[in-house]
């Protein structure tokens, strides 16, 4: 069996680059010129906003920076301040990983939905709170379908609460 830092790297790999590629995916755009040190855009647009997404993504906001020399390579709406969304996961998948090496939990210790988790919405895989799963399954259930009624139902196993998830310095 992998040991639980083993999975910690796999799962924080998996999610940054589950998270990260969706923000950043785009057709390739014959008006968008890479030439190895620079990235232009040679779109002539008419208007701020046409100007500031020439890759006419559909997300809220982007940012593409260089590794190497931390240069900006193209941005629309970097400052825009936006809700966290699935990146508060990641946190979750740490603490829940921490509880797994510390003996708190084992991943086959079982968590029930609550009437909270199972409230959620958005992306989920429909617990109901007459089942419950093991934390194996609900780390699964987090890291590949971005489940927040597992991510709620984990919180409130490990800390009573969201609210108390949220707030507690240790798990």
């Amino acid at each position: 069996m992998l040991n639980n830092k083993l999975i910690l790297k796999i799962i924080s790999i998996f999610l940054v680059i589950f998270i990260s590629i969706p923000s950043f995916s785009f057709a390739i755009d014959s008006n968008f010129i890479w030439d190895g040190d620079d990235v232009t855009s040679s779109v002539n647009a008419s208007s701020t906003e046409e100007k500031s997404n020439s890759l006419n993504l559909e997300s809220g906001s982007a940012i593409l920076i260089e590794q190497n020399s931390g240069k900006i390579l193209y941005e629309h709406n970097a400052h825009e301040k936006l809700r966290p969304a699935s990146v508060t996961k990641v946190m979750t998948i740490l603490l829940i990983m921490e509880a797994l090496d510390s003996g708190r939990i084992s991943l086959d210790d079982k968590v029930p939905c609550s009437e909270n988790a199972n409230s959620m919405g958005g992306s989920q895989i429909w617990l109901d709170t007459r089942e419950s799963l093991t934390v194996h399954e609900m780390l699964k259930a987090i890291c590949v379908v971005s489940a927040n009624d597992c991510t709620v139902a984990m919180a409130e196993f490990l800390a009573g609460s969201t609210e108390a998830f949220v707030t507690r310095d240790e798990c």
